[in-house]
Protein backbone atom coordinates (compact mmCIF):
# COMPACT_ATOMS: atom_id res chain seq x y z
CA UNK A 1 0.00 0.00 0.00
CA UNK A 2 1.23 3.47 -0.83
CA UNK A 3 1.38 6.18 1.82
CA UNK A 4 1.47 9.74 0.51
CA UNK A 5 3.41 12.16 2.69
CA UNK A 6 3.29 15.95 2.39
CA UNK A 7 5.00 18.91 4.07
CA UNK A 8 8.41 17.19 4.29
CA UNK A 9 11.31 19.47 5.12
CA UNK A 10 13.91 19.81 2.35
CA UNK A 11 16.61 18.55 4.75
CA UNK A 12 14.82 15.18 5.14
CA UNK A 13 16.32 12.42 2.99
CA UNK A 14 14.86 9.24 1.54
CA UNK A 15 17.04 7.36 4.06
CA UNK A 16 15.45 9.35 6.91
CA UNK A 17 11.98 8.43 5.66
CA UNK A 18 12.96 4.80 5.22
CA UNK A 19 14.20 4.65 8.82
CA UNK A 20 11.04 6.35 10.07
CA UNK A 21 8.59 4.08 8.22
CA UNK A 22 10.50 0.86 8.89
CA UNK A 23 9.45 1.30 12.53
CA UNK A 24 5.96 0.31 11.33
CA UNK A 25 6.85 -2.55 8.98
CA UNK A 26 8.49 -3.57 5.73
CA UNK A 27 9.05 -0.70 3.30
CA UNK A 28 9.21 -1.64 -0.38
CA UNK A 29 10.23 1.79 -1.70
CA UNK A 30 10.61 5.46 -0.85
CA UNK A 31 10.44 8.19 -3.47
CA UNK A 32 10.87 11.87 -2.60
CA UNK A 33 9.26 14.31 -5.00
CA UNK A 34 10.07 17.95 -5.63
CA UNK A 35 13.80 17.73 -4.90
CA UNK A 36 14.77 19.46 -8.16
CA UNK A 37 12.20 22.25 -7.78
CA UNK A 38 14.12 24.70 -5.61
CA UNK A 39 11.12 27.03 -5.41
CA UNK A 40 9.24 24.49 -3.28
CA UNK A 41 9.68 25.01 0.43
CA UNK A 42 8.57 21.47 1.25
CA UNK A 43 8.71 18.07 -0.43
CA UNK A 44 6.30 15.18 -0.78
CA UNK A 45 6.94 11.45 -0.90
CA UNK A 46 5.39 8.16 -1.83
CA UNK A 47 6.20 5.38 0.61
CA UNK A 48 5.24 1.89 -0.52
CA UNK A 49 4.75 -0.49 2.38
CA UNK A 50 4.45 -4.24 2.00
CA UNK A 51 1.37 -4.62 4.21
CA UNK A 52 -1.75 -2.48 4.38
CA UNK A 53 -2.07 -2.77 8.17
CA UNK A 54 1.46 -1.44 8.62
CA UNK A 55 0.73 1.45 6.26
CA UNK A 56 -2.46 2.33 8.11
CA UNK A 57 -0.61 2.26 11.45
CA UNK A 58 2.07 4.56 10.04
CA UNK A 59 -0.60 6.99 8.82
CA UNK A 60 -2.36 6.99 12.17
CA UNK A 61 0.84 7.45 14.19
CA UNK A 62 2.76 9.89 11.98
CA UNK A 63 0.02 12.15 10.63
CA UNK A 64 0.44 15.48 12.38
CA UNK A 65 3.84 14.60 13.87
CA UNK A 66 6.68 17.11 13.64
CA UNK A 67 9.70 15.74 11.76
CA UNK A 68 12.70 17.97 10.99
CA UNK A 69 10.68 21.02 11.97
CA UNK A 70 7.67 20.28 9.74
CA UNK A 71 4.30 18.83 10.65
CA UNK A 72 3.76 15.88 8.32
CA UNK A 73 0.51 15.16 6.55
CA UNK A 74 -0.09 11.54 5.54
CA UNK A 75 -2.80 9.86 3.53
CA UNK A 76 -3.58 6.67 1.65
CA UNK A 77 -4.98 8.81 -1.19
CA UNK A 78 -2.86 11.23 -3.20
CA UNK A 79 -5.83 13.45 -4.01
CA UNK A 80 -7.01 13.75 -0.40
CA UNK A 81 -4.07 15.86 0.75
CA UNK A 82 -2.59 17.23 -2.48
CA UNK A 83 -4.98 20.17 -2.66
CA UNK A 84 -4.51 20.98 1.02
CA UNK A 85 -0.71 20.84 0.69
CA UNK A 86 -0.76 23.25 -2.26
CA UNK A 87 -3.03 25.65 -0.38
CA UNK A 88 -0.73 25.63 2.65
CA UNK A 89 2.31 26.20 0.45
CA UNK A 90 0.63 29.25 -1.07
CA UNK A 91 -0.32 30.56 2.38
CA UNK A 92 3.29 30.26 3.58
CA UNK A 93 4.55 32.12 0.51
CA UNK A 94 2.07 34.93 1.15
CA UNK A 95 3.46 35.50 4.67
Amino acid sequence: MTVYVYQIDRSTSEEDLLDLFEEFGEVSSVQLQGIDDLELETLSAEIVMAFEDDAQNAIEELNGERIDGRILQLSSSPKQLAKKAVEEELEEEAL
